[in-house]
């Protein structure tokens, strides 16, 4: 986590000459959106430490479990204001911008499924387990529903990101409460 915030702390404040900014901003500009995703998911998986934090990673796999719609949101919302903030803030903007691509789908097909099925694996890496007495089918289809599960908690996110970036009024309610002396 500390490497991750480090990196993009430094992306910041490390000094890059006009000519090379002028020079990505030229391949942005005469790219295409499949070139624009790409990168963004590159940049997601090479990130040292995911989004959700190793800590946490499988906490969030485990939303996937819980039986209840309310118990998720809430699960995830509790998750989500636990991240540092450098997590927080750059889920919350890729949160944002991937609720903007399903918002214009009558124009470029991606559904919010579409959008967790392409970005799922990229928040969710896949789990290697290197000393796993499975067999390649056992280990296949354990993958397959754990991308079946996160792309669902990917879709939540998505679509409920305005409810998972706030306090929940429960917790408010309680911290109102409180007697400072």
């Amino acid at each position: 986590m500390l490497a991750m915030q480090k990196l993009i702390e430094n992306q910041w404040k490390n000094h890059v000459d006009a000519r090379g900014i002028q020079t990505v901003k030229h391949v942005l500009d005469s790219s295409g959106p499949h070139e624009v995703a790409c990168l963004l998911k590159t940049f997601l998986r090479q990130l040292p430490e995911s989004l959700f934090t190793q800590d946490c990673l499988d906490l969030f796999a485990q939303v996937g479990d819980m039986a209840n719609f309310d118990d998720q949101i809430w699960a995830l919302n509790l998750l989500i204001i636990q991240l540092p903030d450098v997590n927080y803030q750059t889920l919350r903007l890729l949160l944002r911008f991937l609720k903007d691509v399903v918002d214009h789908q009558a124009h470029n097909r991606m559904t919010v499924n579409n959008v967790a099925t392409v970005m799922g694996p990229n928040l969710f890496p896949p789990r290697i387990s290197k000393a796993s007495t499975k067999t390649n089918m056992e280990s296949l289809t354990d993958g397959m529903a754990y991308a079946a599960k996160t792309n669902r908690i990917t879709e939540m996110l998505v679509t409920h990101q305005d409810e998972l970036f706030s306090i929940p009024p429960e917790i408010l309610l309680q911290l109102s409460r409180i007697k400072v002396k």
